[in-house]
């Protein structure tokens, strides 16, 4: 075996430019990179989206994630180390770090690979801004869950979907998750049509220093074309 054939991963790009009446531009971005060996397997991913309108930003977030899991026999793997970083000034949050570890299953299910896991996370989170008084930066133990599946529909069709929630042990009406699936369709070669959905939640978010508190959910579908190797 070769080091080349152990690796694989995909990019989606989708962007819409508006003029005339009213001016709008946004641009999503999606890139996943994985090796996938014997006994290991290293999965990491980015989601980059922006937009704006009048000249204005109306929307701004990022994503990333990386974990390493190594397995002990088919289905059982510890994720030995995992980080996700996420920032989006609009729900008020200009940086939230979460670097872990976790116990994990993995199975398939004739034409779909599941894998589910647990274990705990130290959260740093800093606000944009905060009102008089309260806490701009927060940290603490939480625990966190996830859960991933791919599902071959069709020869040309595929579906990916991933979740995540975690939840401080002092007070878990704090928590935060994320969903995130992709449908594919494959065109010509390696390329393919991509349609994303996306769901942030944040079930207490912050007040800013203007006193406005952002929606607990976010939600997002984008369409994009797609790279896959």
């Amino acid at each position: 075996p070769r080091e080349r054939n152990f690796w694989s991963g995909s990019v989606s790009i989708g962007s819409t430019v508006r003029s005339g009446n009213s001016d709008q531009s946004d641009g999503s971005t999606l890139l996943n990179l994985n090796r996938r060996a014997l006994v290991t397997r290293w999965d990491s991913s980015a989601s980059i989206n922006y937009a704006e309108s009048g000249g204005e930003k109306t929307q701004e977030s990022q994503r990333y994630t990386s974990k390493f899991d190594r397995f002990f026999t088919r289905n059982l793997f510890v994720t030995f180390a995992e980080y996700e970083y996420f920032r989006d000034p609009f729900q008020n949050i200009r940086q939230r770090q979460t670097p872990g570890a976790a116990f994990g299953y993995d199975m398939y299910l004739k034409k779909i690979e599941f894998d589910v896991s647990a274990g705990a996370a130290w959260q740093f989170l800093q606000y944009e801004s905060v009102e008089a008084g309260a806490e701009r930066e927060v940290d603490g133990w939480v625990g966190r869950f996830s859960a991933n599946a791919d599902w071959d529909i069709t020869a040309d069709i595929e579906l990916g979907a991933s979740y995540s929630i975690n939840v401080p042990f002092e007070d878990g009406n704090f928590y935060t998750s994320n969903l995130l699936s992709t449908l594919s369709m494959d065109l010509w070669w390696n390329f393919e049509l991509d349609f994303t959905f996306a769901w942030d939640r944040q079930n207490s978010p912050q007040a800013n220093a203007d006193g406005v508190t952002p929606e607990k959910n976010d939600y997002r579908l984008t369409t994009g074309i797609g790279w896959d190797f």
